[in-house]
């Protein structure tokens, strides 16, 4: 994963603990920790990392275009794009994009 290009936030959503979201352009993806301890460290040591390297990339070069990450079906019952409820006529699989 080119970390000059990637962002790292803590999970906000309750369904997951100890998590963190990891966001880059070749995959996003969820890391989950043992423990809160280990999430924060997890947490300070990508998100310094990724710092570091963008603060020696070119200025043109921080635009930074992450793909989704991908959430089973049995997590979201509506679109998160367009908050339609998922049913027999729109189903989940054609909204992967929006979560």
């Amino acid at each position: 994963i080119d970390l000059s290009k990637c962002t790292v936030s803590l999970h906000e959503q309750n369904d997951l603990k100890h998590a963190i979201d990891i966001y880059a352009s070749e995959k996003s993806f969820i890391v989950i920790a043992s423990t809160q301890i280990l999430q924060n460290e997890w947490f300070n040591a990508i998100f310094q990392s990724c710092e570091t390297i963008r603060s020696t990339a070119p200025e043109n070069d921080h635009e930074i275009a992450v793909a989704p990450i991908w959430v089973p079906d049995t997590i979201e019952d509506k679109c998160c794009i367009c908050k339609s409820d998922f049913n027999i006529w729109r189903r989940r699989h054609h909204c992967r994009k929006c979560g």
